[in-house]
């Protein structure tokens, strides 16, 4: 199975946004393929493309889902992809982003450093309680739809991902080799827990 992550920039910042961001969401594809296989016994060949928006006088006033759509469709909508974009679905019913089948719609947030003592880690954790954890979610989704418990799985990841976002419940964290850490430590990723299947 093919999974792509897709990161969309505009044009003018592509040059700025795959120097900084794009190592990261790399390694975040390698870890989503040890996660999927780990957890799930899902087999994944994760790669990641990045898609620049231009624009241009021709073009509608706003690039949004519907093109993401199309973008999907012409790469082989049997693929799955989760474009990682600049910006909000304008419609879903989910909070953490946009699914359907084989396809995901995560809003990236960009970091942005606070102080001259900003490090590489710092802009790790933000982007994996800020982004990470919502790809994740996206991803929870469609393995309930290519388990065949859809309906009632993707109620569960909502009551999960409230209790996360309220504060209730904390994420699950992860180091550069993968290993679970608390969320005091050093990490580089972080996910939502995992409701159970059965």
């Amino acid at each position: 199975m093919i999974l792509r992550l897709i990161y969309v920039v505009k044009y003018e910042e592509l040059d700025s946004r795959v120097k900084d961001d794009l190592p990261y969401i790399e390694e975040m594809g390698k870890f989503f393929a040890w996660w999927l296989n780990k957890n799930f016994g899902l087999h994944y060949d994760v790669g990641v493309d990045v898609l620049a928006v231009e624009r241009s006088p021709l073009r509608r006033l706003r690039f949004g889902l519907s093109d993401l759509i199309m973008h999907h469709r012409s790469k082989g909508k049997e693929n799955y992809h989760i474009y990682l974009a600049y910006f909000r679905p304008l419609i879903s019913d989910c909070s953490a982003g946009y699914y359907t089948d084989n396809f995901g719609l995560v809003h990236w947030l960009d970091y942005m450093k606070t102080g001259s003592d900003s490090s590489v880690m710092d802009r790790k954790r933000f982007f994996a309680i800020n982004n990470t954890t919502k790809v994740s979610h996206i991803i929870l989704h469609e393995v309930g739809r290519r388990k065949g418990v859809a309906k009632r799985y993707n109620s569960s990841i909502h009551d999960l991902w409230l209790e996360h976002v309220s504060g209730v419940r904390d994420y699950e964290y992860y180091d550069e080799r993968y290993r679970k850490v608390y969320k005091d430590e050093a990490y580089a990723f972080a996910t939502m827990g995992i409701p159970a299947l059965s």
